[in-house]
């Protein structure tokens, strides 16, 4: 602005320029105050509960007990009476396993072992029980290798969430080693630039006459270039920081997301209103800061100029620290998905092998029915349950094991048969002995049943 003595407008435009210099200045400590605000925000998020995996999330110890004995429970009697069995060859281990059958097996499984009379029943039962146990142990298997996933992610996550908060696995805000001196940890080419959150906080918070450059009575003006430039006097300025930063409530959980935006503020202050060549990539200061603390808060400033020319948020070292927390987070979200399922797999194998296994007939001589009849009179009786089930016209009288399809072409057909319940109710009839009315006829003997639909019962309960 260009002043004239002989204009008479002098008070007028001094007025004005003043009030722009007032507003420049207040500007550049804003932007300290709102990258505090940001570097604030991270270090509460970093500070919240990590997720962590259900402590139960792999235990499938009974079911697995379960699924052995059922499988040793029903053997005929030449292989049960052996003093050892399979990769049991330890006479007294296999006494003792049978001793645990006998007595009704183990305080809170699903059923009662019991020693069932010798028939093909009992053979085809225990084929399909050797099945279920193959399978489960396959499942087993791949739970412990999920567990040691699971076990690495929550280590790693917590490593990589201590090193972005002070710089290394096992460092703490009070040691030395979080901190550096400002040539190293501020300015473009310090070589330690970035090095932890708290070594940032002390960059924008202090500089020789930058008092309360963050917030009031939050910050001190011992960390510059000259004279205070160790890694105590950073930590000096951290430790004036935090009192201040932790009255704000901490995150509650250190969620991806959580952590994600978080570091997204951060980022969104990098820039800010500075004005000398670097300026899109200096944290903090103002107009033509160096990030030396040695004025004020103009060099109350990180800069990450030469860091960001290796590429984005994660050449900043704890960026990219948090960048590794979030990937192991979304590691445990998805090892943690994947055990929850092959532990329900098990789960229901052992509730399979149970049904299984409680069909056998208890007294011989049950099971010399012809199989492919009985097949052929369970087909019949999901031919009549179909017909049934048509028959209803609307959907409070379209009950189990039919079920309603409100979209369906076909008006005569929106009640139709359910596969899955009905072989559900077979196996309940089958189980109990009954025999059903209606839309829940079931004719299927004991042994065809075993032979014939214990693999479609799996097929219901694994998928």
């Amino acid at each position: 602005m260009k002043i004239s003595a002989a204009s008479g407008k002098e008070p007028i435009q001094i007025a004005l320029l003043c009030c722009l210099l007032t507003v420049w200045e207040a500007s550049a400590a804003n932007e300290n105050a709102a990258a505090f605000k940001a570097l604030c925000r991270m270090y509460r998020t970093l500070k919240g509960k990590l997720p962590q995996a259900a402590a139960d999330l792999t235990d499938v110890d009974s079911e697995m007990r379960q699924l052995e004995n059922l499988k040793f429970s029903s053997l005929l009697s030449a292989a049960y009476d052996n003093r050892t069995f399979g990769d049991v060859t330890d006479p007294e281990h296999w006494s003792q396993r049978k001793k645990e059958i006998e007595s009704q097996g183990e305080a809170g499984t699903e059923g009662t072992y019991r020693r069932y009379p010798d028939s093909e029943a009992k053979q085809a039962a225990h084929n399909r029980i050797v099945i279920f146990n193959r399978k489960a142990k396959e499942l087993k298997s791949r739970l412990d290798r999920i567990k040691t996933t699971l076990t690495l992610a929550t280590t790693d996550a917590a490593n990589h969430l201590n090193a972005a908060l002070y710089g290394g696995n096992k460092t703490k805000d009070t040691d030395d080693g979080a901190f550096a001196a400002r040539a190293d940890a501020c300015i473009a080419a310090g070589n330690a630039v970035g090095k932890s959150l708290v070594s940032d906080f002390a960059c924008v918070c202090a500089a020789t006459t930058a008092d309360d450059v963050c917030c009031k009575g939050c910050a001190n003006t011992n960390y510059a270039n000259a004279g205070t430039n160790n890694p105590s006097d950073a930590k000096a300025v951290w430790q004036a920081v935090k009192s201040k930063c932790e009255k704000l409530p901490t995150v509650q959980q250190a969620t991806k997301e959580n952590l994600q935006a978080a570091l997204e503020s951060v980022i969104q202050e990098i820039g800010g209103l500075s004005s000398n060549a670097n300026s899109p990539y200096m944290l903090g200061g103002g107009s033509a800061g160096t990030c030396t603390g040695a004025t004020d808060h103009n060099q109350a400033c990180v800069d990450y100029s030469q860091k960001l020319q290796g590429g984005g948020a994660a050449s900043i070292p704890w960026m990219k620290q948090v960048t590794d927390v979030i990937r192991n987070i979304r590691l445990i979200n998805t090892a943690s998905t994947e055990a929850q399922a092959a532990k329900e797999a098990i789960k229901n194998l052992a509730t399979l092998a149970w049904t299984t296994y409680d069909l056998i007939p208890a007294k011989p001589g049950n099971n010399q029915h012809d199989g492919t009849e009985q097949q052929a009179q369970a087909t019949a009786a999901n031919s009549n349950q179909g017909e049934e089930c048509n028959k209803q016209q609307s959907r409070d009288k379209c009950n189990d094991p039919c079920t309603w399809n409100e979209n369906s072409s076909d008006r005569t057909k929106r009640c139709t048969l359910d596969p899955v319940k009905a072989t559900k109710q077979q196996t309940q009839a089958a189980g109990a002995g009954d025999t059903p009315t209606g839309p829940n006829t079931n004719t299927t003997g004991n042994n065809s049943f075993i032979i014939n639909k214990a693999p479609l019962l799996l097929a219901v309960l694994l998928f």
